[in-house]
């Protein structure tokens, strides 16, 4: 079977709006393996492991050793560990499972003579680094965000059209579009697993749909921009940025703020205001603050906010940048 050349996107762009692109509509286990040497598929005793961990923290990506690599830190900033210390590989989108033992990324890797974005994951450690997939998968793949469940990632593809809506099982590394051929990104399940909400095609609506693909309706629509819905810890309200207009003396510009959404109410805020780019919300365990990346010193950091909006606190210091923050459920 022929694949179009899936295309990579340029490193600057990566680092801010990361792009996201999708496959075909079977599941593919295996289509040739570059990496048979790499550890595959989680470790058994990782596997039996079912309490759940506690304690803040956050992953997200530091480019300070020269290319992009996964960290966890405290709330604060503090306590810096690398999950991913590789001096070639390129992570990017982390996320925890729901049980915060794990820690899912899309990484770069071979596929015959081109690299693709593939799924990695490591224990909170960084321990038993592996691809979920014994193979490279033919297409790029990003946005992973884990079922409560841990059995299934929702994913976005990117096909040679644009980007699709897909699962992984996290135990065999079978990939399957989502309702045949769904568009879509940035995809996210809610804490109960039933639900996904993701950004339409366009990046002007946020969707949501039944795990199985059914039921599509829309929760929020605009005609600007939105990107990286996150629920909060208890289900009832989204997290998102959106392109917002901001006024500085006298000039109007557009640039993706920080809104909360209650699903239940219907109300919205805008929580995060600035002339420059504010993205990738994350909750708090507790749902009391939301970090998010912004660029308003220059540089992508990490910072965190009251869930209601107010004072921001700045947690990293990046010479480089930090970007895609992910808070432990």
């Amino acid at each position: 079977m022929a694949f179009p050349r899936s295309i990579r996107p340029p490193r600057r762009l990566r680092r801010v709006l990361l792009p996201r692109l999708l496959w075909v509509a079977m599941p593919l286990a295996a289509l040739g393996c570059d990496d048979a040497s790499d550890p595959v598929g989680p470790a058994p005793e990782a596997e039996a492991v079912t309490s759940l961990v506690t304690g803040d923290r956050l992953a997200f990506i530091s480019w300070q050793n020269g290319s992009p690599d996964v960290y966890k830190m405290d709330p604060q900033g503090g306590s810096r560990v690398s999950l991913t210390p590789s001096a070639t590989a390129e992570d990017m989108n982390p996320v925890w499972s729901w049980d915060n033992l794990r820690v899912a990324m899309a990484r770069n890797r071979q596929y015959g003579t081109r690299m693709v974005y593939d799924i990695y994951v490591v224990n909170r450690d960084g321990s038993n680094g592996h691809w979920i997939r014994p193979t490279a998968f033919p297409f790029a793949l990003y946005d992973p965000a884990w079922s409560p469940d841990g059995s299934r990632l929702v994913l976005s593809v990117a096909l040679s059209d644009g980007l699709y809506l897909a699962t992984m099982n996290t135990s065999t590394g079978d990939v399957s579009l989502i309702a045949g051929s769904r568009k879509g990104h940035h995809p996210v399940y809610d804490p109960t697993g039933q639900r996904i909400v993701y950004v339409s095609s366009d990046s002007k609506s946020i969707q949501q749909i039944n795990a199985d693909g059914s039921g599509q309706k829309t929760l929020l629509s605009s005609t600007q921009l939105f990107g990286s819905p996150a629920f909060s810890p208890d289900g009832k309200k989204l997290a998102y940025s959106r392109y917002a207009a901001t006024t500085v003396n006298g000039h109007v510009t557009y640039s993706p703020d920080i809104f909360v959404s209650g699903l239940v109410d219907g109300t919205t805020k805008r929580i995060v205001a600035h002339m420059a780019y504010d993205i990738d919300p994350t909750w708090s365990p507790d749902g009391s603050r939301i970090a998010f990346v912004s660029k308003r010193t220059g540089k992508s950091q990490v910072y965190t906010v009251s869930a209601s909006g107010g004072a921001l606190t700045q947690i990293t210091q990046e010479a480089a940048g930090g970007t895609s923050p992910a808070w432990t459920h």
